[in-house]
């Protein structure tokens, strides 16, 4: 095989970087992932952070292409290139100055990027409690002594203004990711299928919007109180109704290690 020469391995964009990562593992290694590491040995430790990103930062638009790339779509690496052609264009018009922060985590922050929250960890943790609080019906700042025994707990001293407003309008958003409904939620309602609303409801109710999720058969039939062979059925539905996107298939069989990776969409 013919040296390849990635474009944006050693590039500032993470997104792109993880979108040609996969493409070129797909494409060319087959999905192999000893193959691809072994190609690139010294890159493979940066596909973490890579995916860390993704998972923060990722558009609708970039999703798509990733999944296209899962699922076959994109079968080439000219394909791929003319697909996300898109964003390399250089931008010459002025960009406009932001007028209120965005809720997302480390990234997404202030312009000259002194509120900028690197802590990982901590953003995990406010996650997890964003999922309490929704279930209890709480406002965010009834947990604030919470807050500040993570932000001790994460070694998050000293923060700045800008740092725990973004820290507070995060867990709000991910709070109000749990509590989303829309068309799509109430298509599933009306398919007046128990099966498939219990299995939606125990999704939507340990992953919030736009979360990708391992599910694999054995828990999805143990959390959804079904055979093992209806979980099949009930996420191809899931997947037509749009509450979810399939990302990677699982392997068949019980000695299979790999399960499907999903993203919730609503």
């Amino acid at each position: 095989m013919a040296k390849i020469k990635p474009h944006f391995f050693n590039s500032k964009f993470a997104l792109l970087a993880l979108l040609e990562w996969t493409a070129i593992q797909k494409i060319l290694f087959k999905g192999n992932q000893q193959d691809m590491a072994e190609a690139f040995p010294d890159m493979h430790h940066t596909h973490a952070a890579w995916v860390a990103a993704f998972d923060r930062q990722a558009k609708p638009a970039h999703r798509n292409i990733y999944a296209e790339i899962i699922k076959g779509d994109i079968a080439t690496l000219p394909a791929f290139y003319a697909r996300i052609d898109k964003f390399v264009t250089p931008r010459t018009a002025p960009v406009k100055p932001r007028k209120k922060v965005r809720s997302k985590p480390a990234g997404k922050a202030a312009r000259d990027g002194a509120d900028i929250i690197q802590n990982q960890p901590l953003l995990d943790d406010i996650k997890i409690m964003a999922f309490e609080l929704a279930e209890q019906n709480r406002t965010p700042e009834s947990a604030t002594d919470r807050v500040v025994q993570l932000m001790v707990k994460h070694n998050f001293f000293n923060p700045s203004d800008g740092q725990i407003k973004l820290l507070f309008e995060y867990l709000e958003q991910q709070m109000a990711n749990h509590l989303l409904l829309d068309r799509v939620e109430a298509a599933i309602i009306d398919t007046d299928d128990k099966n498939l609303i219990f299995m939606w409801n125990k999704i939507k109710r340990r992953y919030p919007k736009d979360d990708n999720f391992v599910w694999p058969s054995s828990i999805a039939a143990k959390e959804g109180k079904c055979s093992k062979s209806e979980v099949r059925p009930i996420m191809q539905k899931l997947e037509t109704l749009g509450a979810i996107t399939r990302l990677e298939s699982g392997e068949r069989g019980g000695y299979s290690k790999r399960a499907a990776l999903y993203r919730r969409e609503i």
